[in-house]
């Protein structure tokens, strides 16, 4: 493979950050509740009345701070970028949703259930191509890398727990200040068991084809390749 393009690199990231932003956006439009780790800046947003763009990028950059009390000496600077990153996603999480609005919401269950499904599928694809950038994750997943070599536990288990922490959080905000379930619902349970799939969907349909147009070799690829390994251990790399 050629030496990588960082233009490229660079480009792909912050493609896949806006098509995670927009699947995000679009979640939240269906009215059914959206996924575990966005599900926290959206029930601040809810409470507090504040742009849902803004509190993403407050609420992404303070797990930044999380990871840097649970790694203490092992934080690397690097993983600052993670804060640059946060605001990126949240900016891209405002410009979604006001470019949403030309659309009308849906009323019935079958129309939101279809937003809502097209939202899951905008959220692992985004993941999918950002992360293939081998850049700078989000603070989520970065959480979640950070909890897992602290407790030498697998990825995807410690994922699946800081997902749960997130939604349950989420709920209990909205449920406090607003007494009411908004932020996490239907929607939040599809994107937990789909996202996975449509990530390792895209991993085998175009994750070579990114990967040439980058010059970049994530390792994603080979590494989901193997029987052994799911689209979520397979991104962990991306998340160290």
């Amino acid at each position: 493979m050629n030496k990588p393009s960082a233009f490229r690199r660079v480009l792909v990231y912050c493609i896949g950050v806006f098509v995670l932003a927009l699947g995000v956006s679009t979640s939240i439009y269906s009215g059914l509740g959206v996924s575990a780790n966005s599900s926290v800046p959206y029930a601040v947003s809810l409470t507090s009345g504040i742009d849902n763009g803004i509190c993403s990028a407050i609420v992404f950059s303070l797990l930044v701070g999380v990871q840097a009390l649970v790694l203490g000496r092992d934080f690397s600077p690097v993983q600052l970028l993670q804060v640059p990153a946060s605001i990126l996603f949240g900016s891209f999480v405002s410009v979604a949703g006001r470019l949403l609005t030309v659309f009308p919401q849906p009323a019935a269950l079958p129309a939101k259930l279809t937003v809502s499904a097209i939202g899951v599928f905008l959220v692992g694809t985004g993941i999918f191509i950002y992360m293939s950038a081998g850049l700078v994750p989000m603070s989520a997943e970065g959480l979640s890398s950070a909890l897992s070599k602290k407790l030498n536990l697998p990825f995807t288990k410690v994922k699946l727990v800081t997902d749960c922490a997130m939604a349950a959080i989420s709920a209990a905000i909205s449920l406090i200040f607003t007494h009411e379930l908004k932020s996490v619902g239907i929607g939040t349970v599809m994107a937990a068991v789909l996202v996975s799939p449509v990530i390792a969907l895209m991993l085998r349909l175009f994750g070579a084809r990114l990967g040439a147009f980058m010059r970049y070799d994530s390792g994603l690829v080979a590494r989901h390749a193997d029987k052994h390994e799911t689209a979520e251990s397979a991104l962990e790399l991306a998340a160290e």
